[in-house]
């Protein structure tokens, strides 16, 4: 199913210039799964994972959730009247060196640019990093920090705005924005629940947003698994399934690791 959505997808870039970002699930049903070796699988992957977002939680329509997320969406400090973004797009195994490839750099592009017209839009010059390797487990993505000053612009509704502006980037659903989520309507066969959206921590000094990845949703007996990968052009099926595996292994492997030691 997956690699037949790529296919669709790669058919639809050759006629356009974007990208789409598909997402698949992943289901784990064991007996033995209980909430005491979910509650291990946890605290290992929060342990492996010190600079992520990490948390657990519930909602009243998806049930309970982990994520611990490598990609800040929004982060506003208030003292200092600072804003702070990430682009976080473009993956490779952590034992591949040298140069990224095309289809990495071009994807992760998209991402700076929508971020940069994002704050131009909103009064904001934005201050853009050199682009880096950053490492996520078993995972390397290209890193790019975005900055602005936020001290003579900031209002009440400032945070709003720039979220729902920000929010879907095109590192979870693809550019153009409206167009790619047309595609992902049309290929995704699952409703993507809470991965995908963002978790929002806020008080009278700050304010902090991350993307809801690297997650999944449990129960007993059962937990879902997601996650999803940049299409470009030149993408191929192959590569694409083996990109999801590597970030859904970013979690399994800690509830693999659980159930054995069960």
């Amino acid at each position: 199913m997956y690699k037949s959505a790529i296919k669709t997808v790669t058919n639809l870039l050759r006629s356009t210039d974007g990208k789409v970002v598909v997402s698949r699930q992943k289901v784990v049903e064991d007996s033995r799964l209980d909430y005491a070796v979910i509650a291990k699988a946890i605290e290992a992957a929060f342990a492996a994972s010190p600079n992520a977002f990490r948390a657990v939680y519930l909602t009243p329509a998806t049930g309970a959730w982990c994520v611990c997320s490598p990609e800040l969406l929004l982060h506003i400090d208030r003292k200092t009247g600072r804003l702070h973004t990430v682009a976080l797009a473009g993956t490779r195994k952590a034992d591949i060196d040298g140069n990224w490839d095309s289809k990495n750099v071009n994807e992760h592009s998209y991402v700076v640019r929508h971020i940069a017209n994002v704050l131009k839009n909103n009064g904001i010059g934005p201050e853009i990093s050199a682009s880096e390797t950053m490492a996520a487990g078993k995972i390397r993505h290209i890193l790019t920090c975005i900055s602005g000053n936020i001290s003579d612009r900031e209002d009440e509704s400032l945070t709003d705005r720039l979220l729902q502006a920000l929010h879907p980037t095109p590192a979870i659903c693809g550019y153009p924005i409206d167009w790619s989520r047309g595609v992902i309507k049309q290929v995704e066969q699952h409703d993507r629940e809470c991965y995908g959206g963002y978790i929002a921590v806020e008080d009278e000094e700050s304010f902090y947003s991350h993307v809801n990845l690297r997650c999944f949703a449990f129960g007993e007996g059962k937990c879902c698994f997601w996650g999803g990968g940049g299409i470009m052009k030149d993408s191929t099926p192959e590569s694409e399934w083996n990109e999801t595996e590597l970030k859904i292994d970013a979690t399994l492997a800690y509830l693999r690791h659980a159930l054995s030691h069960k």
